[in-house]
């Protein structure tokens, strides 16, 4: 079975990277179709001359705004929440994989199953795991204390991979059962 050990202060750069990630990974759909809303009022406008359409428009780009800001409040409801639980800004945190993910925070334990992961986002500096209930755990690349970034990756990948047949499987289990 393989093992990975992550160390790292969870401090503001860590929950703005992974929490911007997750969020855009998370709402990716929605942001491109208000993307693809404002394109196309904005080339009927070009093409009929009148800038009436791009009226409408607009709406796609104060949905995005809208996303920027709520982005933003989930970043600071997610750092004042790790003050909040932990008395501090910047607290140590222990990330262990081997047959489930096992995180340690301070004084704080928990545990999560390898089958609760349904993602993988790569950033610049972490691997976000996007997990059930639209939970998310940072792992910061360069904080392997056993195991390699890249190694783990492949794992998680493969994990996530096998969730998604169990996933199914289980849904047309559960269909052919009814």
């Amino acid at each position: 079975m393989k093992h990975f050990v992550n160390k790292y202060q969870y401090g503001p750069k860590e929950v703005e990277e992974s929490m911007g990630a997750w969020w855009l990974r998370k709402y990716r759909i929605p942001l491109a179709a208000l993307l693809a809303m404002f394109l196309v009022f904005a080339v009927c406008a070009a093409v009929t001359g009148n800038a009436v359409w791009l009226v409408p428009g607009l709406t796609g780009i104060f949905g995005f705004l809208m996303f920027i800001v709520r982005e933003r409040q989930a970043v600071g409801r997610e750092k004042e929440n790790i003050v909040r639980t932990y008395h501090m800004s910047d607290p140590f945190m222990r990330v262990e994989i081997d047959h489930e993910i096992r995180t340690v925070v301070s004084n704080t334990r928990n545990s999560i199953p390898l089958a609760g992961v349904e993602g993988v986002i790569v950033t610049k500096h972490m691997i976000v795991l996007q997990l059930s209930h639209d939970m998310s755990l940072g792992l910061k690349k360069d904080s392997f204390e056993r195991g390699t970034a890249e190694e783990c990756l492949a794992f998680m990948k493969e994990q996530v991979e096998k969730n998604r047949k169990d996933r199914k499987e289980f849904s047309r289990k559960k269909r052919n059962k009814k």
